[in-house]
């Protein structure tokens, strides 16, 4: 089983716009959420609990969505979230 770590700011989970779609990202590596505060938009770390593989029926993960009216991306192991958040704003289409 993973921890994972998700950015907050005032106390609720950070999340940012791409390309219209409205994004939560969670890491189980936490320093690598802490390098991208600023670009997640987020200024402290909460812990989601241990995960063993992220579901999304996985009721933390349904509860994090629509605190934010998110989608929640879970940031892959082998590359750091400002490469996840560039593959995001090249592949996912835009909302108009």
């Amino acid at each position: 089983m993973n921890k994972y770590f998700v950015t907050c700011e005032d106390g609720k989970p950070a999340s940012l716009l791409i390309n219209g779609h409205r994004l939560v990202i969670i890491s189980s590596d936490p320093g690598d959420l802490e390098d991208h505060m600023e670009l997640l938009g987020g200024t402290t770390l909460a812990e989601l609990g241990d995960m063993e593989t992220p579901d999304e029926e996985d009721p933390r993960l349904l509860e994090l969505a629509t605190s934010v009216d998110a989608g929640v991306v879970v940031a892959p192991d082998d590359i750091d979230v400002s490469e996840l958040i560039r593959n995001l704003e090249d592949e996912l289409p835009w909302i108009q």
